[in-house]
Protein backbone atom coordinates (compact mmCIF):
# COMPACT_ATOMS: atom_id res chain seq x y z
CA UNK A 1 0.00 0.00 0.00
CA UNK A 2 1.43 3.33 -1.03
CA UNK A 3 0.27 6.92 -1.43
CA UNK A 4 1.72 8.20 -4.71
CA UNK A 5 0.67 11.85 -4.51
CA UNK A 6 -2.14 14.37 -4.69
CA UNK A 7 -4.60 13.66 -7.49
CA UNK A 8 -7.06 16.56 -7.11
CA UNK A 9 -8.93 18.88 -4.78
CA UNK A 10 -12.74 18.84 -4.93
CA UNK A 11 -14.74 22.05 -4.59
CA UNK A 12 -18.56 22.15 -4.48
CA UNK A 13 -19.99 25.04 -6.54
CA UNK A 14 -23.45 26.53 -7.09
CA UNK A 15 -22.88 27.85 -10.64
CA UNK A 16 -20.68 25.57 -12.75
CA UNK A 17 -20.36 27.93 -15.73
CA UNK A 18 -19.37 30.92 -13.60
CA UNK A 19 -16.87 28.82 -11.64
CA UNK A 20 -15.27 27.48 -14.82
CA UNK A 21 -15.05 31.03 -16.17
CA UNK A 22 -13.33 32.34 -13.03
CA UNK A 23 -10.86 29.45 -12.74
CA UNK A 24 -10.07 29.74 -16.47
CA UNK A 25 -10.05 33.50 -17.03
CA UNK A 26 -8.74 34.70 -13.69
CA UNK A 27 -6.43 31.85 -12.67
CA UNK A 28 -5.45 30.66 -16.15
CA UNK A 29 -6.49 27.05 -15.61
CA UNK A 30 -7.57 24.95 -18.58
CA UNK A 31 -10.79 22.94 -18.73
CA UNK A 32 -9.76 19.29 -19.16
CA UNK A 33 -13.20 17.71 -19.41
CA UNK A 34 -16.72 17.57 -17.99
CA UNK A 35 -18.77 14.66 -16.73
CA UNK A 36 -22.42 14.34 -15.83
CA UNK A 37 -23.98 11.68 -13.59
CA UNK A 38 -27.78 12.14 -13.67
CA UNK A 39 -28.33 9.08 -11.47
CA UNK A 40 -26.65 10.88 -8.55
CA UNK A 41 -27.63 14.43 -9.64
CA UNK A 42 -24.02 15.55 -10.10
CA UNK A 43 -22.07 17.51 -12.70
CA UNK A 44 -18.27 17.57 -12.64
CA UNK A 45 -15.64 19.67 -14.38
CA UNK A 46 -11.90 19.14 -14.15
CA UNK A 47 -9.53 22.06 -14.54
CA UNK A 48 -5.77 21.77 -14.81
CA UNK A 49 -3.16 24.25 -13.71
CA UNK A 50 0.58 23.80 -13.48
CA UNK A 51 1.01 20.64 -11.43
CA UNK A 52 -2.54 20.52 -10.04
CA UNK A 53 -6.10 19.52 -10.83
CA UNK A 54 -9.27 20.99 -9.36
CA UNK A 55 -12.54 19.06 -9.57
CA UNK A 56 -15.61 21.30 -9.52
CA UNK A 57 -18.78 19.53 -8.34
CA UNK A 58 -22.31 20.83 -8.79
CA UNK A 59 -25.41 19.10 -7.46
CA UNK A 60 -28.23 19.38 -9.97
CA UNK A 61 -30.97 18.70 -7.42
CA UNK A 62 -31.46 19.78 -3.83
CA UNK A 63 -29.40 22.08 -1.68
CA UNK A 64 -25.77 21.52 -0.89
CA UNK A 65 -23.00 23.35 0.86
CA UNK A 66 -20.38 24.98 -1.30
CA UNK A 67 -16.65 25.26 -0.85
CA UNK A 68 -13.87 22.78 -0.15
CA UNK A 69 -15.22 19.22 -0.22
CA UNK A 70 -12.34 16.78 -0.31
CA UNK A 71 -8.70 16.06 -0.97
CA UNK A 72 -7.98 13.13 -3.28
CA UNK A 73 -4.82 11.08 -2.81
CA UNK A 74 -3.62 8.81 -5.59
CA UNK A 75 -2.64 5.40 -4.27
CA UNK A 76 -1.57 1.88 -5.15
CA UNK A 77 -2.90 -1.32 -3.58
CA UNK A 78 -6.22 0.29 -2.65
CA UNK A 79 -7.69 -2.94 -1.24
CA UNK A 80 -4.98 -3.10 1.43
CA UNK A 81 -5.40 0.60 2.22
CA UNK A 82 -9.20 0.23 2.50
CA UNK A 83 -8.77 -2.58 5.05
CA UNK A 84 -6.22 -0.58 7.03
CA UNK A 85 -8.53 2.46 7.21
CA UNK A 86 -11.47 0.23 8.19
CA UNK A 87 -9.43 -1.51 10.92
CA UNK A 88 -8.48 1.91 12.32
CA UNK A 89 -12.22 2.65 12.75
CA UNK A 90 -12.03 5.68 10.49
CA UNK A 91 -15.59 6.34 9.21
CA UNK A 92 -16.14 5.36 5.57
CA UNK A 93 -18.68 6.86 3.19
CA UNK A 94 -19.35 3.48 1.52
CA UNK A 95 -19.08 -0.10 2.74
CA UNK A 96 -16.91 -1.12 -0.19
CA UNK A 97 -14.52 0.32 -2.75
CA UNK A 98 -16.38 2.11 -5.54
CA UNK A 99 -15.59 1.72 -9.25
CA UNK A 100 -16.15 4.31 -11.95
CA UNK A 101 -14.60 4.13 -15.41
CA UNK A 102 -10.90 3.39 -15.05
CA UNK A 103 -10.78 4.23 -11.33
CA UNK A 104 -11.40 2.56 -7.99
CA UNK A 105 -11.89 4.82 -4.96
CA UNK A 106 -13.26 5.29 -1.47
CA UNK A 107 -13.87 8.21 0.89
CA UNK A 108 -12.94 8.31 4.57
CA UNK A 109 -13.69 10.99 7.17
CA UNK A 110 -10.53 11.76 9.12
CA UNK A 111 -10.37 13.06 12.73
CA UNK A 112 -10.72 16.79 11.98
CA UNK A 113 -13.84 16.06 9.90
CA UNK A 114 -12.04 16.29 6.56
CA UNK A 115 -12.99 13.92 3.75
CA UNK A 116 -10.10 12.16 2.05
CA UNK A 117 -10.70 10.32 -1.21
CA UNK A 118 -8.26 7.52 -2.01
CA UNK A 119 -8.10 6.78 -5.73
CA UNK A 120 -6.39 4.06 -7.72
CA UNK A 121 -6.26 4.13 -11.49
CA UNK A 122 -6.76 0.73 -13.09
CA UNK A 123 -3.73 -0.55 -14.93
CA UNK A 124 -4.32 -1.05 -18.63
Amino acid sequence: MKIIGLDHIGIQVKDMEESIRVYSDVLGMGLMHREEYPEVHMRLAYLRGKGMTIELLQQTEGNSDTGFKHLCLLCEEIDELFEKVKEANIPLLHRRIQELGDTRFFFARFPAGEWIEFLERKKV
